[in-house]
């Protein structure tokens, strides 16, 4: 009995000790990392991608840091600034960072097909955290899964318009990983002309904006849209300088001209930024409270831009990266949405005053005109409350992921 309890404990025990993998040449360096504890793969966590610091914090990130000896890529601490619970804000401006997870049996020479989630939380919140997004399914299926950090919120879409702050360095960060791994992915196995880029919410937004960026080209041969769409009324900034205006404002400024949004900003911690919460307009939807995403770049000398003009014109055009591509929903998507509403929002939801940003009248008296007629196809004659929660749902889930996602797909057809 004595010998049984002390196999047993022995087999537990192995499951608590890290069992390294073979040192990896990478860019950067040497590395290693560890097989899982159930022993069904390899993973390779938290391998820095590229850089931030303070003189670049509103733009495109420098290369990723070298390092003498070995990096021991073994321990997922890294998540990029964001807000939590309303008056706390973890992470760390350096944040840069990919998880790689293989079959324990792949090495350089295995060519194995490779794909790289972009996590969703609407640009301002979420991480490649393997708690989430681990790689049990996918590496079973003898792929290589990598997962990336990218910066969010206004760290990641102040578009200012300067050089200093001239946007979309979240998405230049996403950049920035893919050609990591193009440079980097053969060492684990993979293969860097198979390489299908997929995401979920922002992350499938994400998705969308390097089909459609010159910047992204050649760094993916797939792409997986799921929930999420460039033409998405959430996920276009329309009026940056303004938007970042209004979060100045709310810390006290009254500035207007980029140059004073950016000396504001760049002299204000993480957490005064985040916590910082611009009010949602009376009668609006939580999608009102999206603000800091992608825009249209402003042509900066010495500034390679990774959007030059709006996803409508782009798709219209045909001129786009042109790869294999597969477009999902839901059938229900606002239902997270509609359940982020509270007793104090809902009484007050109008839908006059929460149509899409991307939707334009001639008159008030159009714009009154088709709400009139969406409160009646969604609502009827009832008023929008608790009661009509599930409405509310449809409402945003039409307006604001499906239709867009739909739309999206007609283009690439």
């Amino acid at each position: 009995m004595k010998l049984y309890w002390t196999i047993l404990w022995s087999l537990w025990a192995a499951r608590l000790l890290q069992q390294p993998t073979v040192v990896v040449q990478v860019s950067g360096g040497l590395l290693r990392g560890t097989i899982a504890p159930d022993g069904t793969h390899a993973q390779y966590l938290a391998i820095p991608y590229a850089t931030v610091r303070p003189r670049n914090r509103f733009q495109a990130p420098d290369p990723e840091p070298t390092w003498d000896g070995v990096f021991n890529a073994i321990n997922e601490n890294v998540r990029c600034p964001q807000r939590y619970d309303k008056m706390f804000v973890f992470g760390q401006e350096n944040c840069l960072t990919l998880n790689i997870y293989t079959p324990v049996d792949a090495i350089p020479s295995s060519q194995l097909p490779v794909m790289v989630f972009i996590h969703g939380g609407a640009f301002l919140e979420g991480s490649a955290s393997r708690n989430l997004y681990g790689a049990t399914y996918l590496v079973s299926k003898g792929v290589i899964l990598v997962t990336i950090n990218y910066r969010l919120n206004i760290q990641g879409f102040a578009c200012l318009g300067i050089k200093e702050a001239p946007g979309n360095v979240g998405l230049k960060d996403q950049v920035a990983a893919l050609k990591w791994i193009r440079t980097n992915i053969k060492a684990f196995g993979g293969d860097m002309d198979n390489v299908t880029i997929f995401g979920e919410s922002a992350g499938s937004a994400s998705v969308s904006f390097h089909v459609l960026s010159p910047m992204s080209k050649g760094y993916f041969q797939k792409a997986i849209l799921q929930s999420g769409s460039s033409l998405s009324p959430w996920a276009m900034q329309y009026r940056p300088i303004y938007m970042a205006s209004l979060l100045a404002k709310a810390m006290g400024y009254n500035a207007v001209s980029a140059r004073e949004i950016y000396n504001i900003f760049m002299n204000k911690s993480d957490t005064e930024l985040l916590v910082t919460r611009v009010p949602r307009k009376e009668g609006n939807v939580v999608f009102s409270e999206i603000l800091y995403v992608p825009c249209v770049e402003e042509k900066i000398d010495g500034v390679e831009p990774f959007l030059i003009d709006i996803p409508y014109n782009i798709l219209t055009k045909g001129d786009f990266n042109k790869v294999p591509m597969m477009i999902g929903l839901n059938s229900e998507e606002g239902f997270l949405f509609a359940s982020l509403e509270n007793d104090t929002t809902i009484p007050n939801i109008e839908i006059e005053k929460s149509l899409p940003k991307d939707l334009t009248f001639t008159t008030h008296y159009e714009r009154r005109e088709v709400a009139a007629k969406l409160h009646k196809l969604y609502f009827g004659d009832k008023k929008i409350s608790q009661e009509t929660i599930l409405k509310i749902a449809k409402f945003q889930g039409d307006a604001y992921l499906s239709s867009s996602i739909l739309e999206e797909t007609e283009y690439i057809l």
